[in-house]
């Protein structure tokens, strides 16, 4: 969502509307973003330099 349907949205509906459409677009980007983004594989170098450490 650009700025010209935000201020469309923001003159029609009011900022209530507008505020809860970008908290909406922010939601679903960051659900989107959490189920898509790849797990970091662990490397075994990592298990045995955290097994040193204690």
């Amino acid at each position: 969502m650009g700025p010209l349907p935000i201020g469309f949205l923001m003159q029609r509906a009011g900022f209530d509307v507008a505020f809860l459409a970008l908290a909406l677009v922010a939601s679903l980007g960051a659900a989107a973003f959490f189920l898509r983004m790849p797990e970091t594989p662990a490397r075994p170098e990592d298990s045995r330099r955290l097994r040193a450490r204690t």
